[in-house]
């Protein structure tokens, strides 16, 4: 089984992987496919989905007040991932989208 938007410590190196889930934005289903996303080394990262594009991105300064589902917050080292925070609330339904968890079995 895969939960939804699971953030998980990937390939070696300044990348996380994003588990696959579904969005609906204005009552149109958007799958969101498993994904890698790049980190800034020695720092703080946010990684979110943001829910108009139905992208996965990350910065260094927060999650976004509008328009995102925060999903992980990651400590990176030099070279690698310190600390991962899985950042995904069991209740989270922003004006204008439905965010579904979707589960593979």
């Amino acid at each position: 089984m895969t939960n939804a938007f699971a953030p998980f410590i990937g390939p070696a190196g300044l990348k996380i992987g994003v588990n696959s889930g579904v969005i609906i934005v204005g009552g149109v289903p958007i799958t969101i496919p498993q994904s890698l996303v790049q980190l800034t080394s020695n720092i703080r990262n946010y990684v979110y989905i943001d829910y108009i594009s139905g992208n996965i991105f990350s910065n260094t300064t927060g999650f976004p007040n509008t328009s995102s589902y925060p999903v992980a917050i990651a400590d990176t080292t030099n070279t690698g991932i310190g600390k991962l925070i899985d950042s995904r609330s069991n209740i989270f339904i922003p004006s204008g989208a439905t965010i579904i968890c979707s589960y593979r079995f």
